[in-house]
């Protein structure tokens, strides 16, 4: 009987080269967001709108995002949160008598 880890040793090695070939081609490349390339250029609302939704995307992980996305943001996290609780009660067999309908 041979032990399947014999079997699985050459896989392994080949799964490992190519991973570092993957990461290797990702290192090289320069990735960036489509959303970028729709940025308004002359109206005005539109850019504010595009600010707003996607000011997570200009600014750097650990630069502080503008006041109007942290609003649209805050109340985007409230409205999820309280549609799930909403979801909740309104499924909850405490709730809702079955019989009645």
């Amino acid at each position: 009987v041979v032990p399947i880890t014999i079997f699985c040793a050459g896989y392994n090695v080949k799964m490992l080269g190519d991973f570092e070939e993957f990461q290797e081609a990702l290192d090289g490349m320069h990735m960036q967001w489509w959303q970028c390339d729709c940025r308004p250029k002359e109206n005005a609302v539109r850019d504010w709108v595009w600010r707003l939704l996607y000011d997570h995307i200009l600014a750097g992980p650990f630069e502080q995002k503008s006041r109007s996305f942290r609003i649209f943001r805050a109340i985007s996290v409230t409205l999820t949160i309280m549609g799930t609780a909403v979801t909740v009660a309104a499924t909850s067999k405490d709730l809702v008598n079955y019989e009645k309908i």
